[in-house]
């Protein structure tokens, strides 16, 4: 699509304009405070060409614009600014890392709702996943014969648990024989690159041993090692909802229905996850109920394996440039924790 300069100069100063106030943009707000240089009336008009070609909205009976999810998506990739983060919000960052710096998991949790703190917007983390990082033990504690606790702790010490019904009664002797030749064959991988071979060298021995059935076993090993990606809810929800947008018909029930599910909050992280920053606004969530929010994450990294991925959600007016600056710096600090 094809704009001219005075088209993108008032495109830019619309979606500005309409992310501080929330206020659909007149032409004669443009004229008095965008510093455009031309009338109200040439205003009116570009606002007219730019609403027909679909980047900008006519909401309701207002004489005001407001960009569309094609507008915003032309700012975010063609007009929006680079900032650097701002001081103080980087200063309450730091300060959390400071007080919690031995409490890896913990802490990124409180980085995200620092996060949401410092955007007054709402963060969603998934990660850090265990299985991204080297295994250092494998722990299985029998809670009865017929159940189990596993829990797997990695080098950089980050740790899962989980409960598994096993496939047949084992004895303490059993579950501790298992437990032995999990750690030897497996201490120092990564549990999402064992091969077919790994685990059936591994399943080989401990039937072998244990005259137990393949099958079973397998499902047994299966179970173990499966670590299933997490979504965490941070606080700021309330921000959000408080926003103009949600205070319309059932737009705020919807957008907690849509946030309560879990699958849907990993899909939402996992939705166009190809670059560094990623942006999805409005209908490219693929979700009526959150058909007025955008949100923008960033993925972060532990010896190059994804470890996990950091979003900001909000409503499509949010201040992109500002989040995607704080989405970079705690992504990296992020990647810093884990390296420790």
């Amino acid at each position: 699509m094809d704009l001219s300069n005075r088209q993108m100069q008032i495109l830019q100063a619309v979606v500005k304009s309409y992310i501080l106030s929330g206020v659909p943009v007149g032409s004669r707000t443009l004229a008095r405070h965008a510093d455009i240089g031309v009338s109200a009336a040439t205003i009116r008009n570009e606002m007219a060409d730019l609403e027909e070609i679909g980047l900008l909205e006519h909401p309701y009976t207002s004489s005001g614009r407001i960009p569309s999810d094609a507008g915003y998506r032309v700012y975010v990739d063609n007009l929006m600014p680079q900032v650097s983060p701002d001081v103080l919000a980087v200063a309450r960052i730091e300060a959390e890392i400071d007080q919690r710096v031995h409490e890896k998991e913990q802490l990124i949790r409180n980085l995200a709702d620092t996060l949401s703190e410092v955007t007054s917007y709402t963060t969603i983390i998934s990660g850090p996943y265990v299985n991204a990082c080297a295994l250092r033990e494998i722990m299985l504690v029998p809670a009865n014969e017929n159940t189990l606790v596993v829990l797997i702790v990695t080098d950089n010490g980050l740790t899962t648990h989980k409960t598994i019904r096993l496939p047949s009664a084992m004895s303490v002797e059993e579950v501790g024989f298992i437990n032995r030749v999990l750690n030897e064959s497996l201490r120092g991988k990564y549990l999402n690159e064992l091969s077919d071979a790994d685990i059936e060298r591994v399943l080989w021995r401990i039937s072998n041993h244990l005259n137990r059935e393949d099958l079973a076993m397998k499902q047994l090993m299966e179970r173990v090692i499966h670590t299933d990606p997490k979504a965490v809810v941070s606080d700021g929800l309330l921000s959000v909802l408080s926003q103009p947008e949600f205070r319309t018909g059932d737009r705020h029930l919807d957008l907690l229905e849509a946030i309560n599910s879990k699958g849907n909050l990993l899909s939402l992280l996992a939705i166009g996850l190809n670059t560094h920053v990623n942006v999805v606004i409005g209908q490219e969530l693929n979700d009526e109920k959150m058909s007025a929010c955008s949100i923008v994450k960033v993925p972060y990294y532990l010896d190059n394996r994804l470890a996990g991925v950091i979003g900001v959600l909000g409503p499509k007016r949010m201040a992109y440039s500002r989040v995607i600056a704080l989405l970079n710096y705690v992504s990296q600090r992020f990647e810093d924790i884990l390296q420790e």
